[in-house]
Formats: structure tokens, C-alpha cells, sequence
């Protein structure tokens, strides 16, 4: 996603993503949509995967090229092994070296993408988004537990099993839930209970497990 902002930013929405079926891109199992999938369609941008390494030769070339020059040139650059500075310097910087000294003038000069309108909002566009029921006003996200709440802090109230969207800003990873035209922050309230794993190496250990099992449920 903070690559896909970046293309955005410097030359607007491409009118299609060629890449492998990485997970990333699209469910392996299933074959059905990732979370940046969803992001690129509700962009209008179109998927188009390529089945094998040597569907795609130029940009894997291309990619062997860059990541053999790179150390040597972080070194010859004298740049700070820091990510951030790291990070910045190749977007900046570095990469329009690579662009300058690797490319090749188009054969069809005409633009292929489209401009990014003035009040375009990067954290509404670049979301994951989860299916989720509320229970006792809260919800799970992996092993937590959340609640919606306003800006005094108090918690939302919605109905048991209400169906909900629940967002996650992939740039600041904020959690929230939308109600009513009105955005609600998430905050941890607590952890899920987790069953009990138990291990035995023989039957007296095994007696023992299901003995304290029983005492439990006394």
C-alpha cells in the first residue's frame, strides 16, 4: 500500500497492476480477493497475474539488477545504515538513479494514468476492512478485544450480533468502525480466552491432566 501511495503521488492511478499471484495480491486458496485486491478495484485499478517468473522476465531482470547494485551504492553513496534514512533516500533519490540509468524511452507515449483528484483521501482508500459481530459491544482482532468508543471515551453501544465493518488504516495502523456517517476509534479492552493446550508423554500424566480437568469444573 505505501508503495502503491507513492505511484499515486508521482504519476497518478495506472490503469492496471501486472504482478505474480503472491498472496498479497490475491488468495492463494481460494483465488478470491486480498485485502489489496479490494484496494486496487475500489481504485479501478485491474489486476492481471502473471502465471510463472518468466511471464513477467524484464521486471525480474530488473529486480536482479537493482538488488545487486544496491549495497555497493548504499556504501559508495555514503548513506547511514538507518531505516528510515534508508528508506527515504531510495524513494527519493536512488530510485530515479535506477530509473535514469536502466530505462528505455516508451513506445507509446501517451499517458496511461489517471490524475488523482484534489481531495483524494489516501487513509480511506488504503484500508483493510473486516467482517465482525459485536458481542457485549466488543469485537476480536486476532487475540484482543476491542470496543468502539467517542471522543470522551465512552464505549458505542450496538446490538448483540450486530454485523459491523471494522477498518484498519494501513498507514497508522488505527482501528476504527464507521456509524452513521461518524468515525469511532477502536481501543483494546482485553484479550480472548484462549483453550488450554496440554501435553502428556504417558497414562499417568494423562490421568493427571484429566483430573485437574475435573477439579476445574467443580
Amino acid at each position: 500500500a505505501r508503495m502503491m501511495r507513492l505511484i499515486l503521488e508521482s504519476y497518478g492511478i495506472p490503469e492496471a497492476l501486472y504482478s505474480d499471484r503472491y498472496s498479497i495480491f490475491r488468495s492463494v486458496k481460494s483465488g478470491t480477493q486480498s485485502q489489496f485486491g479490494r484496494m486496487m478495484n475500489d481504485l479501478g485499478i485491474k489486476m492481471i497475474f502473471a502465471n510463472s517468473s518468466q511471464a513477467k522476465g524484464r521486471v525480474e531482470r530488473y529486480n536482479g539488477t537493482a538488488q545487486l547494485r544496491l549495497p555497493n551504492d548504499i556504501v559508495r553513496f555514503k548513506i547511514p545504515h538507518d531505516y528510515d534514512v534508508l528508506n527515504g533516500w531510495f524513494n527519493k533519490s536512488y530510485r530515479k538513479y535506477l530509473n535514469l540509468k536502466f530505462s528505455f524511452p516508451v513506445n507509446d507515449p501517451r499517458d496511461a494514468f489517471k490524475e488523482v483528484p484534489d481531495d483524494f483521501d489516501y487513509s480511506k482508500a488504503f484500508r483493510c476492512i473486516y467482517d465482525r459481530k459485536m458481542k457485549n459491544d466488543m469485537f476480536s482482532m486476532g487475540n484482543d478485544l476491542y470496543s468502539a468508543v467517542n471522543s470522551d471515551g465512552q464505549v458505542i453501544h450496538f446490538n448483540q450480533k450486530q454485523p459491523v465493518n471494522v477498518y484498519r488504516d494501513v498507514f497508522n495502523d488505527e482501528i476504527y468502525i464507521e456509524r452513521y456517517g461518524k468515525h469511532y476509534t477502536c481501543v483494546k479492552v482485553g484479550e480472548r480466552k484462549r483453550d488450554e493446550i496440554y501435553e502428556v508423554s504417558n497414562q499417568k500424566q494423562l490421568q493427571g491432566v484429566l483430573n485437574e480437568i475435573r477439579r476445574q469444573k467443580k
